[in-house]
């Protein structure tokens, strides 16, 4: 298996110097989009608008959250200023309307998914394996309203998914694995519980109605499109393994979408990349596509943002193994994603209730005998991705932790 280190070696010869170097002038986004929902707040607030405008109003709104949100993500990876107070101060205006603390998306998103990407249970974006599920009645409820439950509440995950992982990320996965001490997740709260107050006294200041259009549509927005891509990152796509070797053309997937998109949503369509160098100006995504496809052709995975979408909602979302996903209610299991792209399709049925196949128990026993029991000290954490700063000629990157000693195999 390759890893993000073996792909950054091949590709620190096809990328110029500037690419390693922070994109300045893509803070101009923030002031722009500012711009945009001031301008549009103030005309729903200036009355005489009937409900289709103020609809069309609170899609612009919700549209410039969304590339808010993207932008913060550049931002937080310092992608964009190197200054780490001036990222927390863009990236938390970025992240507002979530309700999302700066140094929550560090962890959650830098270090976390980053670091465990595709690793069952410690990736805060996957869903895990059969265990968890009937473990958690909570986590089986949840599992019902993502694509390819089968539910029809699953129709609207795209509208409140988002807002709902913070949540989750917050109270529960970060506690689960002990993302801070009790005084830094205690600041965490109080952000959070500032920002809560915020909206709050938006809502009162302009009214339910006006608030309605101004913050709640706009959010229902903002969630669908980031959710889209989301979607799209990982879920179709094989785990990883837990000693660590993350294969990003194994474990990650970009889709297409129109170039207009593309730029206005600052290439985010470009996942694999993006776990190919975090750190990559985004703007050299396109070439880092195009050199890995040289190397290692449709491997490089990109495909149809629709297609995916379809996929998901025809498959499950549990891993069973690292290249099988499977319905814990009625035991289909699917393979994930092909390597050159191929749909997922039947390939197996298991008993209900679904179990981790042997293997996978060995695994854990063998080499994780403390892996659900006792998450890591916050001293040591998680590291990052494997290679994130190989390509980058920039300073020791602050959120990385001293890498974790892992118990060996018996």
């Amino acid at each position: 298996m390759s890893t993000v280190n073996d792909y950054a070696s091949e590709l620190r010869s096809d990328l110029p110097a500037e690419a390693f170097q922070p994109a300045t002038l893509r803070i101009i986004w923030l002031p722009v989009h500012l711009a945009i929902i001031g301008a549009s707040i103030t005309a729903i607030l200036q009355g005489g608008f009937n409900p289709g405008y103020l609809l069309l109003l609170s899609l612009v709104i919700g549209h410039s959250f969304a590339c808010l949100a993207f932008l913060a993500h550049e931002i937080l990876h310092g992608t964009v200023v190197r200054q780490r107070w001036l990222q927390s101060l863009c990236g938390g205006i970025c992240l507002l309307p979530h309700c999302l603390p700066p140094d929550v998306w560090r962890t959650w998103h830098n270090r976390f998914h980053h670091g465990y990407t595709g690793i069952r249970g410690k990736d805060p974006d996957g869903f895990g394996d059969p265990v968890l599920y009937r473990r958690s009645k909570f986590l089986y409820t949840i599992l019902t309203f993502l694509p390819g439950s089968g539910c029809i509440r699953s129709a609207f995950y795209f509208m409140f998914y988002f807002t709902f992982h913070v949540l989750f990320v917050l109270f529960l996965h970060s506690r689960k694995y002990h993302y801070w001490n009790a005084r830094k997740r205690n600041i965490q709260l109080r952000i959070f519980a500032g920002e809560v107050v915020f909206w709050t006294t938006v809502a009162v200041l302009v009214g339910a109605s006006n608030f309605v259009f101004i913050y709640l549509v706009p959010l229902l927005v903002t969630n669908s499109i980031q959710m889209m891509y989301v979607t799209t990152n990982h879920w179709l796509c094989d785990g990883s393994d837990h000693d660590h070797h993350s294969d990003p053309l194994k474990n990650s997937l970009s889709v297409r979408v129109p170039r207009i998109i593309d730029w206005l949503h600052l290439n985010t369509s470009y996942h694999t990349e993006h776990h190919l160098g975090p750190r990559i100006n985004p703007r050299y995504a396109p070439l880092i596509h195009k050199s890995m496809a040289a190397r290692h052709g449709d491997r490089c995975r990109r495909l149809s943002l629709f297609q995916i979408l379809v996929m998901t909602y025809r498959t499950p979302r549990v891993h069973l193994g690292e290249n099988e996903l499977v319905n814990i209610d009625n035991g289909k299991v699917y393979s994930t994603l092909g390597p050159h792209g191929e749909p997922p399709k039947l390939i197996d049925q298991v008993a209900v209730p679904v179990r981790r196949r042997r293997e996978d128990d060995a695994r854990h026993i063998l080499r994780f005998p403390q892996a659900l029991a006792e998450p890591e000290p916050e001293s040591q954490g998680p590291a990052i991705a494997e290679g994130e700063d190989v390509l980058l000629p920039f300073p020791a990157n602050p959120d990385r932790p001293a890498s974790v000693a892992r118990p060996k195999a018996a």
